[in-house]
């Protein structure tokens, strides 16, 4: 009888001991239970704001690509713009070249035939100073031959015409010579004001070298243009 309530006893203390065992282990694993869905509710924190990050920086390389990109084309549109501000003034600078040229070749041309038409002219008075001569001998000498005056008097006539049509043209070609050399210098003024405003120390180095040669000849209008070009 007493060992039968021995092995109650140890039963029931086994029991309770076994009882508390599990309460430890439940609480433990209540503990685990409550430990691992904070982690879990950290870890998704964590992933979305990895997750934020992750756009964010994407939205960022986005923006730093188009940015890049317009810098791009804005270097793209001022290189065309320059490219295309290079080809108008070279092209202006050919240009202006070619009407120089023309200009000058022209005013040379003018002022050869205003020499030669001068010559002309003193070569008409010098014939029409010797008909006068003619005349005026034939008028004392041949008083009486009519027909013979007549004559005289129509070739001065028609030399006298001839030598104002001359004159006419004398006037037109020294006015357009003077017109082509006042165009030249005008154009030779402008071009060393641009040059000196490309290149202030080539032009002033050009200006002193010929500044003794233009000193001697100023007087000629083709040595200045030349002197000046």
């Amino acid at each position: 009888m007493q060992q039968a309530q021995e092995e109650e006893e140890h039963r029931r203390e086994a029991t309770a001991r076994f009882q508390f065992t599990l309460s430890e282990i439940q609480a433990q694993l209540e503990q685990h239970d409550i430990h691992n869905a904070k982690l879990r509710q950290e870890n998704t924190e964590l992933g979305e704001k990895l997750k934020k990050l992750i756009e964010q920086y994407a939205l960022r390389e986005e923006h730093i690509n188009k940015v890049f990109k317009h810098k791009e084309l804005q270097q793209q549109l001022v290189d065309a713009k320059l490219q295309q501000t290079t080809e108008l003034i070279e092209e202006a600078d050919e240009k202006h070249q070619r009407e120089r040229e023309f200009l000058l070749k022209e005013a040379t041309e003018s002022r050869h035939r205003y020499e030669e038409m001068k010559r002309e002219e003193a070569q008409l008075k010098e014939q029409l100073s010797l008909y006068m001569d003619k005349f005026e001998e034939f008028q004392t000498t041949m008083a009486k031959s009519n027909e013979l005056f007549t004559t005289f008097r129509q070739e001065m006539e028609k030399m006298t015409k001839k030598i104002k049509k001359l004159e006419k043209e004398m006037i037109m070609w020294r006015t357009k010579w003077e017109n082509n050399n006042k165009v030249l210098l005008q154009m030779a003024e402008e071009k060393e004001l641009k040059t000196s405003r490309r290149a202030p120390g080539v032009y002033l180095e050009a200006k002193l070298q010929g500044a003794n040669e233009t000193k001697h000849n100023s007087k000629d209008p083709f040595y200045m243009i030349s002197s000046r070009h």
